[in-house]
């Protein structure tokens, strides 16, 4: 008979839940080595993402309306020594309300009454001036490059049909780039001090536009020999980009036309309204007995 005895359970002695874990020197060291690892290596994932992507270039694109990069408005302005002779291509018979508005002292300097000519049809005779305000609107380093006329159509003959004339003063302008709009291809100019055209104004200046900063670039326009009617580009650099932007007058071409004179050197016209002591206007009968200086007196 085979007799079977109860045997006790061996005791394990298990270590309490929260009593911690040694860590051996090994284990430790290799902790350490994967630490500065991992540090190094995400440093310098930082440092390549700097380097491919180009920060203010990302911010701009995150930006909504700014494709252009520049604001740009402009004016249509008469600088201290321009004259405010107007003319229109044919003859032109202004009603009761137009001829006492004239009439009135002041009148031709009132930008009511020139705003009225303007909009029916009479150009600007000689000279034309405009104050282009530029606002950068990127984070990126924005450079005007160059900025010029382009013609809208062929250049004609001086109008000859209707002259309002106010003839230029004495004075000293302020402006910072001038373009003789009877050359081949008109480019910008500096002006020397005496306003006659200087060196090519991009040759050694450029325009710079941080972001939100303004500039504002008072440029003339003038002519001795057409009429022409055009817009002004600016080509413009973003980064490594180059862009361009056209300008109008509120939509539409400026247009200029050069006083009309015959080879005595009087004003040749079908019609004519002359200035008064006053600053009123005045129908003039012969036109002829007017001078032929309009714009401003050039040098």
């Amino acid at each position: 008979m085979t007799t079977v005895k109860d045997h006790a359970p061996a005791a394990v002695e298990v270590p309490a839940p929260d009593t911690p874990r040694g860590w051996s020197r090994s284990e430790i060291l290799k902790g350490a080595a994967i630490t500065v690892v991992g540090g190094v290596l995400l440093a310098g994932a930082g440092w390549t993402a700097r380097q491919v992507l180009d920060v203010s270039a990302v911010g701009d694109e995150l930006r909504e309306g700014v494709r252009e990069g520049i604001r740009a408005t402009v004016e249509i302005v008469y600088l201290d020594d321009e004259g405010r002779s107007k003319a229109m291509p044919s003859a032109f018979q202004p009603d009761a309300d137009l001829t006492a508005s004239m009439a009135n002292p002041g009148s031709a300097a009132n930008p009511a009454l020139d705003n009225r000519l303007h909009s029916m049809g009479a150009v600007h005779v000689g000279a034309l001036s405009l104050r282009l305000t530029l606002e950068g609107r990127l984070n990126q380093e924005i450079r005007v490059l160059d900025i010029r006329p382009v013609f809208v159509g062929q250049r004609s003959a001086p109008l000859d049909g209707t002259l309002f004339y106010a003839p230029p003063q004495e004075a000293d302008p302020v402006m910072n780039m001038i373009f003789d709009m009877d050359a081949l291809s008109p480019l910008a100019h500096e002006v020397n001090d005496d306003g006659s055209v200087g060196k090519p104004f991009f040759e050694k200046n450029t325009i710079s536009l941080p972001d939100t900063e303004q500039d504002t670039v008072i440029i003339r326009t003038f002519t001795k020999k057409h009429t022409l009617t055009f817009f002004m580009r600016m080509k413009y650099k973003v980064g490594g980009e180059t862009r361009q932007m056209d300008i109008y007058d509120q939509g539409k071409p400026f247009r200029l036309t050069a006083m009309n004179c015959d080879r005595k050197q009087k004003a040749r016209y079908r019609q004519a309204f002359a200035l008064n002591p006053d600053f009123s206007l005045r129908a003039v009968s012969d036109p002829a007995t007017l001078g032929c200086v309009a714009g401003y007196k050039q040098p």
